[in-house]
């Protein structure tokens, strides 16, 4: 069965997910909240997000913003292109939305779904020559110079430092502490920003050093 969503003629919001075609994993993108502006200058906000599951209907992922119940989500996934939908569900990660998209958009969806499971059988395992690599755990925080201490997500990592996307937006050259190691903002990404350890660190244990962390102390280490 599906109803029509409002205010979109022609496009639809399924409600039977029994049969839905699904890819279970990470897929790198990132999303909007279409009614959000930023009060400075009005632009629209993009923040980096990873999925953790995906069909045609609906999408779970991992984020560093909060969603709103109900709120309208914009995401653009690798492989995938993009896709709308509305909140219907927070987790401990991030949320999940629902996909409103016209039949034919959603079969073309469901064709990249399986394209990717199929890709990812066949993909090898074996990843060691990689220079950079994403984390299990994507969440960490992040310790400001003033004190204060932020959740965020880390898009990917290397010896020598990370891509970060959170709501705070730190200027070039500012001080800060991901997770247990302190860096320095280097550059502005399109989803974030790219910070550069004070020392390069080892591969092995870098993920347990960074990423894995939620917010729960009041003050960031080291600062």
């Amino acid at each position: 069965m599906l109803r029509q969503a409002p205010g979109n003629a022609g496009v639809q919001r399924a409600v039977d997910r029994r049969t839905d075609l699904r890819y279970v994993g990470p897929i790198n993108g990132c999303y909007t909240f279409s009614e959000r502006r930023e009060i400075t200058n009005g632009d629209v906000e993009v923040f980096a997000c990873r999925t953790q599951s995906i069909s045609s209907t609906a999408v779970a992922v991992t984020a560093p913003v909060a969603a709103k119940l109900g709120e309208w989500v914009t995401a653009r996934f690798d492989g995938i292109g993009i896709v709308r939908g509305t909140v219907e569900r927070l987790t401990s990660e991030g949320f999940v939305f629902s996909i409103v998209a016209s039949d034919q958009h959603r079969a073309k969806l469901a064709a990249k779904i399986d394209w990717l499971k199929k890709k990812s059988v066949r993909k090898q395992s074996d990843q060691r020559d990689f220079r950079r690599f994403q984390p299990r755990d994507p969440r960490s925080i992040l310790g400001l110079a003033d004190g204060r201490v932020t959740k965020c997500f880390v898009i990917d990592l290397s010896r020598s430092g990370a891509a970060v996307s959170c709501q705070h937006v730190p200027g070039i050259g500012e001080q800060l502490v991901l997770g247990t190691l302190k860096c320095h903002v280097v550059r502005r990404l399109d989803v974030g920003f790219a910070v550069q350890f004070e020392a390069s660190q080892d591969a092995e244990g870098l993920e347990q050093l960074v990423s894995g962390f939620e917010l729960s102390e009041p003050r960031a280490p080291g600062l």
